[in-house]
């Protein structure tokens, strides 16, 4: 499953990001749940709502395996994620 992961990542939405200096990392995969963090000028800013828009969509058509995708693109994410592992991931 990750390689498909991955490969939706490297075909359809790096290339989307990369052209407007961004990025995105695979974070974690387990029990059908995704996550994955956006960098570089998608993270914390104006973009981000359009970056996690991408990733959800591409994941939804491309990987339907996967049932959620949570899309970490600012640090206000970051902290609400960690709260949620410190009550139990």
């Amino acid at each position: 499953m990750i390689q498909k992961i991955e490969k939706t990542l490297n075909e359809n939405i790096r290339p989307v990001l990369a052209a407007r200096k961004g990025g995105i990392v695979l974070v974690e995969y387990d029990r059908q749940i995704l996550k994955v963090k956006l960098t570089g000028s998608y993270y914390g800013s104006a973009l981000s709502d359009e970056g996690k828009k991408l990733v959800l969509e591409e994941m939804k058509k491309r990987v339907p395996e996967v049932k959620r995708t949570i899309v970490i693109a600012n640090f206000d994410d970051e902290i609400l994620d960690i709260g949620k592992c410190r009550k139990g991931c």
